[in-house]
């Protein structure tokens, strides 16, 4: 099984961020989680922008297991509809985008691998 992301680029509606973050992290991140395959998440605020500048200001990272990403995909939209959507998420704006793994995962403190040929 393969661990895929799902990455939600989202604003809250003008004026009403507070209630947008607390909408957030108590309700929503909870309801996704709940979809089966869905197994973590954690959310962003823009920090410094290096290249180009981004329409949004927050992100929400969620990781979900599956063979098939289309079938968690469709489980989540499925459950999206009993889920309690806040107005102060500017649903105009936002941007889900799946993700699915074409490498391993590198670490910055992990041993370089040699190969060494042999004849």
């Amino acid at each position: 099984m393969t661990t895929h992301q799902l990455h939600v680029f989202s604003n809250p509606v003008d004026g009403r961020e507070d209630e947008y973050n607390q909408w957030y992290d108590e309700i929503h991140v909870r309801e996704v989680l709940q979809v089966p395959g869905f197994v973590s998440a954690q959310r962003f605020r823009v920090g410094a922008e290096l290249i180009g500048s981004s329409p949004h200001r927050y992100l929400a990272i969620y990781e979900f297991q599956a063979d098939d990403p289309a079938v968690a995909l469709a489980e989540l939209g499925r459950a999206a509809s009993s889920m309690d959507m806040n107005e102060a998420f500017d649903q105009s704006t936002a941007v889900a985008i799946a993700f699915t793994p074409i490498g391993e995962r590198m670490m910055a403190d992990a041993p370089t691998r040699t190969v060494t040929a042999q004849t």
